[in-house]
C-alpha cells in the first residue's frame, strides 16, 4: 500500500511509475513489416534503478523512444505516474515531457556556443 504520492508502506511496496502493458511495435519496410517489440510487460517502481541492456537490434532504443512518448506503440500501452502517454496527442506529450521527462543524449547533444550550465538550464527558458 502506498499513500497518495507513491512513497512506500508499512508493507514495503511501492506504487509503478513507469508500467508498460502487452507493448508492440511494428515498423513497415518496403512489403514486409519488422516487429521491433513483441508483447513487453514491464513494471518499474517508484525509486527503483533500471538497466536496459542487450544486443545490438534488440530493441532497446524503441523501448526508450516508446518509454518517452517519441513513437506511438502499434498496440498495448505505456503509462509513467500513472498517466498513459501512450494515448496523449503531440501537445500533450510535449508539455508532459517539459514538467516530468530528462533526457541524457550518448553524444550529449551540447550547443557548443553555450556553457556547460547554459546548457543544463536551456530547457527552463522554455518554462519561463
Amino acid at each position: 500500500m502506498t499513500d497518495h504520492e507513491g512513497r512506500e508502506s508499512m508493507t514495503g511496496t511501492r506504487r509503478p511509475i513507469i508500467e508498460v502493458k502487452n507493448l508492440r511495435k511494428e515498423y513497415p519496410v518496403l512489403d514486409e513489416t519488422v516487429v521491433a517489440l513483441e508483447r513487453i510487460n514491464l513494471t518499474i517502481p517508484q525509486g527503483q534503478i533500471c538497466c536496459i541492456y542487450g544486443e545490438s537490434g534488440s530493441g532497446k532504443s524503441t523501448l526508450l523512444n516508446q518509454l518517452a512518448g517519441m513513437e506511438k506503440p502499434t498496440k498495448g500501452g505505456v503509462r509513467i505516474g500513472g498517466v498513459p502517454i501512450s494515448q496523449l496527442n503531440e501537445r500533450q506529450l510535449a508539455e508532459f515531457r517539459q514538467k516530468h521527462l530528462g533526457f541524457v543524449f550518448q553524444s550529449y547533444n551540447l550547443l557548443p556556443n553555450l556553457t556547460a550550465v547554459e546548457n543544463v538550464a536551456m530547457p527552463l527558458m522554455f518554462q519561463g
